[in-house]
């Protein structure tokens, strides 16, 4: 009986002022992702247009990021690439990852399209 007299004694009153502290705001680790990179080349005799794969830790559209394709282009494409311009920086998806460049096939119904309310003509 002594027992319970005392966890009895150990429990606080619950008081509605005091409230529970809140959780520390979550930090998210993008860590290093995967994105793609469109470039032109300027318009000489042959321009060249393309992509490339490369990875980051930076967020997209960062002048960072940006930074880390040039040089990615650079390693890959060597000194011609010094006058190419990068116009386009994109996360690349895992659904992109599935297929690689191989066109995908859907056998799913097309919908059918939706049919417009008749519009009422006012004098």
């Amino acid at each position: 009986m002594d027992d319970t007299i005392d966890t009895l004694f150990d429990l606080e009153p619950e008081d509605s002022a005091i409230k529970p502290a809140r959780p520390a705001a979550r930090l998210v680790d993008t860590g290093v992702q995967t994105y793609i990179a469109h470039y032109t080349s300027p318009i000489t005799e042959s321009p060249t247009k393309g992509y490339f794969e490369f990875e980051s830790e930076h967020r997209a559209s960062s002048k960072k990021n940006a930074h880390d394709a040039r040089i990615k282009m650079l390693e890959l494409f060597g000194k011609e690439a010094v006058s190419w311009v990068i116009d386009e920086v994109k996360l690349k998806k895992k659904k992109d990852d599935l297929c690689g460049d191989q066109i995908e096939l859907d056998f799913r119904e097309p919908k059918k399209p939706r049919k417009r309310r008749a519009s009422k003509k006012w004098l």
